[in-house]
């Protein structure tokens, strides 16, 4: 195999496109002392037009757009593939996780995966996207500068974004460490991110971040290889549920789209004011565009806004969430 190296880097829009004019702009660093929203898409997030996409959906429901700032990475995998990245991910947690059902397939990407992890350890495409977004908010011997810089980050992921976002944690947690925070001090920074993942295809315990994750359980393309997916995954018929830090920050429902077909994607609901969705589509969509928001008006806040306080809104009624969330829950025990 002649290996082709992963990349990534990060665009923005260009407040000064024309009609004929780029649409966007590189973001070689981003300015931790500003707000900032900052997209990880899905694995086929390989062009800049893709990565806009993104921005321009989520800039469609931000309602104080001069409060903050949009980015997008844009993923080269080259010779890696992300699939196999994300196996790595899920075996790291402890699941037991086969790359293919056919076992020759399975032995060939065993293959792959072992010469990725000895010429990639950590994905370059990750290392990239941790450069430019978050190494530079760690400030040696300044934990209270580091926390307001951590403060100023809102991730937003949508499918395998959510696997970049693991492996940032690790790796800012390493890098804290290694600057000579102790664990209180990591756990607190840390924190401070917050993160809204769409669809999450990384396992989603022991989150560092502050993260919430909405999904629809008719996602034919989510399984976290445990009661999760086991309980909740694939039954249509679940009325919108929340789930708290027991697992996970999870807000999910049924069906979300009006339309038969892929429940993967997250434009829909971003578009045609919801029209495209079922009402319980309205109620997880709602929850998610509200947390967006009530993370951006958060940022200046002295107090970290719990999940549901991110949610509250319109439309949101969180304890009908968490009380259909439990009867959930009692099933994994039976």
């Amino acid at each position: 195999m002649n290996f082709v190296g992963s990349s990534a880097y990060v665009i923005k829009p260009n407040p000064n496109s024309t009609g004929m004019g780029r649409r966007f702009l590189y973001a070689d660093k981003i300015d931790v002392n500003k707000p900032a929203v900052v997209v990880f898409g899905g694995a086929l997030t390989a062009t800049e037009d893709k990565a806009l996409g993104y921005i321009e959906h989520l800039a469609h429901i931000i309602k104080n757009k001069t409060d903050v700032d949009l980015y997008a990475a844009v993923y080269k995998f080259e010779s890696v593939d992300p699939m196999l990245v994300k196996a790595n991910v899920f075996r790291r947690a402890g699941r037991k996780m086969a790359l293919d059902m056919d076992a020759d397939v399975a032995r060939r990407k065993e293959q792959t995966l072992a010469e990725i992890n000895e010429i990639e350890p950590t994905p370059g495409y990750i290392e990239d996207l941790y450069e430019i977004v978050m190494e530079g908010r760690i400030i040696r011997g300044d934990v209270v500068r580091t926390a307001k810089n951590m403060r100023n980050l809102i991730i937003y992921s949508h499918c395998h974004g959510a696997v970049v976002v693991n492996h940032f944690a690790d790796m800012a947690a390493q890098q804290m460490k290694d600057a000579g925070f102790d664990a209180n001090a990591i756990k607190q920074c840390l924190a401070n991110v917050i993160v809204i993942q769409h669809n999450p295809t990384a396992p989603l315990e022991n989150a560092k971040f502050t993260t919430l994750n909405f999904m629809s359980a008719s996602d034919d393309t989510l399984n976290y290889l445990d009661a999760f997916s086991k309980n909740v995954l694939g039954h249509d018929d679940i009325k919108p549920a929340f789930m708290g830090a027991d697992y996970a920050n999870v807000f999910v429902a049924g069906k979300l789209n009006k339309t038969n077909g892929s429940e993967h994607g997250f434009s829909v609901g971003y578009k045609n004011n919801g029209a495209d969705l079922t009402p319980n589509g309205q109620v997880i969509f709602g929850a998610e565009q509200n947390a967006i928001n009530n993370a951006i008006k958060s940022i200046n806040n002295p107090t970290l806004p719990t999940p549901e306080q991110l949610v509250s809104g319109d439309g949101v009624d969180v304890a009908q969430m968490r009380a259909n969330g439990l009867e959930i829950f009692s099933k994994f025990s039976r």
